[in-house]
C-alpha cells in the first residue's frame, strides 16, 4: 500500500506504526491525532528509528486527515477516549469520518470492533470497506492457550474464535489436522475460558491489524477472522475490500452460541 492512516496516536496507534513502518507494509503513514504535536512527536521518533530497522516508510503526524489514501486504521483516537463512549460518540465519530474514506478499506483495531463497525455501518460505509480485525488477535489467543493445555506447539492448532467477547465460539478446531479428543475437547473448554479472561493489548492488536491490511494489499483472496456484520466469522479477503464470508458448516450448537454472541453485541 503507498498511504495508510492510522486514526489515533496513542499507544495503540504508534505500535501499529511502528509494525507497518517495520515491515514496511506502507510508503506513506499518516497518525492522525488532533493533538498534532503528540503524532509529530511520534512520528519523528519512528522516522528517526527506521535506518536502524532499514526501514524506509515515511512516517508523517496530522491533525486531521486530508486527501485521499490506501486504507484507514481506526486505532485509538482521541475523540473515543474514556471509559464512558457512548454509541451517540460512536456516531458522531464516524459521521466525521466517513467524508474522507472514499473507497478506501476501514479496518478497525479496537479490542471490541463490532460497535464501531456497526457505527460505520449505519453511516453508509459499504459492509464490504468495514472490518474489524480484532478476531485475529482472539483467535492466535486462543491457538496458543489451547496448546498450553494440550501442551504442544501452538503451530499444531488449527482454530478460530468466533463470535464476540466474551461469548467466544471455537470454530474449526483439529490438532494436527485431526479432530479433538474427549481430553482435546475438555482442554478446548478450559482454553475458551481462559480466553474470556484475557487482555488483549497493544501489540497483538496492531498485529491483528497489521495482518489484515496485509490481506487487503494482496489480490489473491486470504481467509482471516474478521467483524464485518454481527459476530466475527471467517472472511475471504482480497484486492481492498471483504469478498465474502466463508462457507462453513455450523452445528446446531454452533449457530445458537453465534446467534447469542450476535444477540449481546447488538446490546
Amino acid at each position: 500500500m503507498k498511504t495508510v492512516a492510522i486514526v489515533g496516536a496513542n499507544e495503540l496507534g504508534a505500535t501499529l506504526a511502528r509494525v507497518l513502518a517495520d515491515r514496511e507494509q506502507a510508503r506513506r503513514i499518516l497518525l492522525v491525532d488532533p493533538e498534532a504535536s503528540r503524532a509529530q512527536g511520534k512520528a519523528l521518533d519512528l522516522m528517526q528509528s527506521g535506518p536502524v530497522e532499514r526501514s524506509d516508510t515515511w512516517l508523517e503526524g496530522v491533525a486531521s486527515l486530508t486527501g485521499s489514501v490506501d486504507a484507514i486504521v481506526i486505532a485509538d483516537p482521541t475523540e473515543l477516549a474514556g471509559a464512558d463512549v457512548t454509541a451517540l460518540r460512536q456516531a458522531d465519530f464516524m459521521r466525521s469520518l466517513a467524508p474522507h474514506l472514499g473507497s478506501a478499506p476501514l479496518v478497525i483495531a479496537d479490542a471490541r470492533p463490532a460497535p464501531l463497525v456497526a457505527a460505520a455501518l449505519e453511516r453508509g460505509v459499504p459492509a464490504d470497506r468495514v472490518m474489524g480485525s480484532a478476531p485475529v488477535a482472539w483467535s492466535a489467543a486462543l491457538r496458543r492457550l489451547l496448546a498450553e493445555e494440550l501442551k504442544v506447539e501452538p503451530s499444531a492448532i488449527a482454530a478460530v474464535a468466533a463470535g464476540s467477547p466474551p461469548d467466544f465460539v471455537p470454530l474449526g478446531v483439529t490438532l494436527g489436522g485431526a479432530p479433538l479428543t474427549a481430553a482435546g475437547l475438555s482442554a478446548l473448554g478450559r482454553a475458551v475460558e481462559r480466553l474470556k479472561a484475557t487482555r488483549f493489548g497493544p501489540v497483538s492488536l496492531a498485529a491483528a491489524a497489521a495482518r489484515t491490511l496485509r490481506a487487503l494489499a494482496g489480490s489473491r483472496p486470504s481467509v482471516l477472522p474478521l467483524v464485518v456484520r454481527g459476530p466475527a466469522l471467517p472472511a475471504r479477503v482480497a484486492a481492498g475490500r471483504v469478498l465474502g464470508p466463508l462457507d462453513l458448516e455450523l452445528s446446531p450448537r454452533e449457530r445458537m452460541l453465534l446467534d447469542n454472541a450476535a444477540e449481546r453485541a447488538r446490546r
